[in-house]
């Protein structure tokens, strides 16, 4: 994860207006199929169609998930901290609503309590840290998986058993799980875009 940390999702005027032309000058067009395409500059390209991704995700540095930023209503419920996610590295950005693919898997949804990423594709929801199971908000994010990692993409992410969130595995410790104790690793090694 980069080291620089932000508390809260705010993003002043000027750095929105700088990321977007940054965007903007890097753009490539994608091929088909939904993928997301690297341009030359380092820039993500957006996949063909208008949700081919949402760069509105941040890292929790206390529980280590992956957290949308939904403005104006705070960073959502982190397991054991009352005061809500901590907020820390990259933005990332997630395809949505494409097709899945043989490295990306969807069913992949914010929860509208705890704001973070967890695996829709059970019947249960999995643990949420504001009680009960998490509850889908908002698009089907397809997540890239088993792919090489580059200078815009971080590999580590994985899957918890207890719930269901996306995790960073790259830490010695595995950060703080709704469910009690540590999270537990399963599954795809998720590579997740990032600006």
């Amino acid at each position: 994860m980069d080291p620089t940390h932000t508390t809260g999702a705010r993003t002043d005027r000027r750095t929105f207006a700088v990321r977007g032309l940054g965007i903007l000058a890097g753009l490539v067009v994608a091929g088909t199929g939904g993928t997301v395409a690297y341009a030359a500059q380092g820039e993500p390209a957006r996949a063909s169609g208008p949700r081919a991704d949402d760069g509105q995700w941040r890292s929790c540095e206390r529980c280590y998930g992956i957290v949308h930023l939904y403005f104006g209503l705070g960073v959502g419920r982190c397991p054991g901290a009352s005061d809500g996610h901590y907020l820390a590295g990259y933005t990332f950005h997630l395809p949505y609503d494409v097709p899945e693919t043989a490295n990306a898997q969807a069913n992949w949804r914010s929860c509208e309590r705890c704001y973070g990423l967890f695996y829709f594709g059970y019947p249960g929801g999995g643990w949420c840290p504001a009680g009960g199971s998490h509850v889908a908000k908002g698009a089907n994010y397809v997540v890239p998986h088993d792919v090489v990692e580059t200078p815009n993409s971080q590999a580590y992410w994985r899957f918890c058993t207890k719930c269901y969130a996306l995790f960073y595995w790259g830490y010695p410790t595995k950060g703080r799980c709704p469910a009690g104790g540590a999270h537990e690793a399963a599954g795809y090694n998720f590579v997740v875009p990032h600006y």
